[in-house]
């Protein structure tokens, strides 16, 4: 067998090291510093389409140089709010009652899935919540409520596989949330039937009725 000249191997590995270094040499830096440092800034993901900002709206509305003061998500501003909240403070009952607020959230969700098995669970459901938050009695006792429904317009067989029905594909109405927030030396403690949002216990709500469990919460007050 012809042996093999190990000459150019090498010439060829230096090339290719050379290329490399140069690479990384020129590689735009990618620390958290701001634009006088040289590190390149990115945008916070929005949590809502409403916080949404585009580089293109920041042309138009940031100084002669951007990257200097690079801004974060847009905040919504709802006059409606502050009408509202100006309203209440005007209003000669007490904050239990004042500050209630009851809200009706509708929902359509067409499910559609290819499964592993073959099955192909389909539904049209309807529906949403009804839900009721009081005021505070006493800067110290709030209490909650959420009654959660789905209705099916089209449900196929299996129907049930999309989490959105029950089993045989029914419809659910169910009493998600029934708690009691008491705000004492600094902490807030939950009792009943809740929204727990941690990375490990959520409300899953990718679906028409969302998680909740029942159980206690303490946890710092939040301010603002």
């Amino acid at each position: 067998m012809a042996g093999v000249n190990p000459v150019p191997l090498i010439c060829g590995a230096l090339v290719f090291s050379g290329v490399a270094v140069g690479l990384v040499s020129f590689a735009p830096a990618q620390e958290s510093g701001g634009a006088a440092e040289g590190g390149v800034e990115s945008y916070p993901i929005p949590g809502t389409a409403f916080e949404s900002y585009s580089p293109i709206g920041e042309g138009f509305e940031s100084p002669i140089e951007p990257l200097a003061d690079l801004k974060g998500p847009k905040p919504r501003v709802d006059e409606r709010e502050a009408r509202l909240k100006a309203a209440r403070e005007r209003s000669p009952l007490s904050p239990f009652f004042r500050d209630t607020e009851l809200k009706v959230n509708s929902r359509t969700y067409w499910f559609d899935e290819h499964s592993f098995d073959l099955t192909r669970p389909r539904a049209l459901t309807t529906g949403g919540y009804l839900s009721y938050q009081s005021g505070y009695l006493a800067n110290v006792l709030q209490l909650r409520a959420a009654l959660y429904t789905t209705q099916p317009l089209y449900a196929s067989e299996g129907a049930g596989a999309t989490l959105n029905l029950t089993p045989d594909g029914d419809q659910i109405t169910v009493l998600g949330q029934a708690n009691a927030k008491l705000k004492l030396a600094g902490q807030e403690l939950t009792v009943g039937r809740q929204l727990v949002r941690t990375p490990y216990i959520n409300p899953f709500d990718v679906r028409m009725i969302p998680l909740t469990y029942e159980g206690v919460m303490l946890v710092p007050e939040r301010h603002g």
